[in-house]
């Protein structure tokens, strides 16, 4: 899956990909003994794909408790981590618009009733003083427009004045449309860019890798024996060593970079405008700053033990593609784990 403009997930998979995922989907619905509909077809795609960590973590978590998965059950999984919680939104943000609507008809519909009974009483005036002599009834007769005036003007002044705040709440229910694509891109764990817009970053740079070439650099960052921390220490001290790497990883990029959740516990990390030594200095910065660490749990105060990664960097070449780029790093990171990990491997 891919992530666009939309918030609604778009696939881009092959024939002979999706085929293979088909042969590996059917097996695992008939294994959680959930119905092959299309909510539960998505659902183990995207587990078998391999592309939404969050939803394979929690499916796992349900399989290996024997738990029963229900519609429920997986209906909320589909809102969470393929829509991103967007059919709620959409659905209140719907209701908000349709609000707004029948409170504008409404106000237009009023101005409209006191513009015609104001137009109505400014002929039934004009007809009058086509026939009067005495100033007396032409002074209450002008009288009379002028109320008519002042009401109209009211009317209109109504109109205005619902109409702005009809243009405020529509601001507001578009930055609420934002907050969900910014909430669609982010990793709710780290507060990193997720893996969905790393996806998309990585193909918008495909387009310009002739430009790009040799001052772009991909970093794939790997926890070192992260299983160990969360056996020893638990899955929720796990959430806060990655939480404390993220917050890091930021420390150590400029505006004009990127650090997404690869998955599990791999980040990445897109250096742009910079050169091989450069991008080098930064990897090996970041890995001293988390091996220097001594984090420790709030629960007990006891140490967590040192907390290591390890780096695998590549550069963007020209014509490159994203399989290649990140098949690049991925082969330097598993050098640097073979090599004794907490440690940079460039190629």
């Amino acid at each position: 899956m891919i992530n666009t403009d939309s918030i609604i997930p778009d696939y881009d998979d092959n024939s002979e990909k999706a085929a293979e995922y088909l042969r590996m989907v059917l097996p695992l619905i008939s294994k959680c003994k959930i119905p092959a509909n299309p909510i539960n077809y998505s659902l183990c795609y995207e587990y078998v794909s391999g592309k939404n960590l969050p939803l394979r973590e929690t499916f796992d978590r349900q399989i290996q408790d024997n738990q029963v998965m229900t519609p429920e059950f997986t209906q909320q999984l589909y809102k969470q981590f393929i829509l991103n919680g967007a059919s709620d939104k959409f659905d209140e943000i719907g209701s908000g618009l349709n609000a707004l609507v029948h409170q504008t008809l409404d106000s237009i519909r009023q101005t409209e009733s006191s513009a015609n009974s104001s137009a109505t009483a400014f002929s039934s005036q004009s007809a009058k003083l086509a026939n009067v002599d005495d100033v007396s009834e032409v002074k209450d007769i002008v009288q009379g427009l002028i109320e008519e005036t002042k009401q109209l003007a009211n009317a209109s002044s109504g109109l205005k004045t619902q109409l702005n705040d009809t243009n405020l709440e529509i601001e507001q229910l578009r930055d609420e449309l934002e907050k969900m694509k910014e909430a669609a891109q982010t990793d709710a764990l780290t507060g990193l860019l997720n893996r969905r817009a790393f996806d998309q970053e990585m193909e918008a740079l495909m387009a310009k890798s002739e430009q790009c070439a040799q001052k772009t650099f991909l970093l794939l960052m790997d926890l070192d024996h992260f299983k160990r921390i969360n056996d020893t220490c638990g899955h929720l001290v796990g959430d806060k060593v990655l939480r404390y790497t993220a917050k890091l990883l930021q420390q150590f990029v400029k505006d004009n970079d990127m650090v997404a959740r690869y998955g599990g516990e791999e980040m990445a990390v897109l250096l742009n405008n910079i050169d091989k030594s450069k991008a080098i200095k930064v990897a090996n910065d970041i890995r001293e700053a988390l091996e220097k660490s001594r984090l420790q749990r709030k629960d007990n105060g006891k140490s967590i033990g040192q907390v290591t990664l390890s780096v695998g960097l590549s550069a963007l070449k020209p014509s490159d593609t994203v399989e290649a780029l990140i098949g690049r790093a991925d082969t330097a990171l598993y050098q640097a784990k073979d090599a004794g990990r907490n440690q940079v491997v460039a190629i």
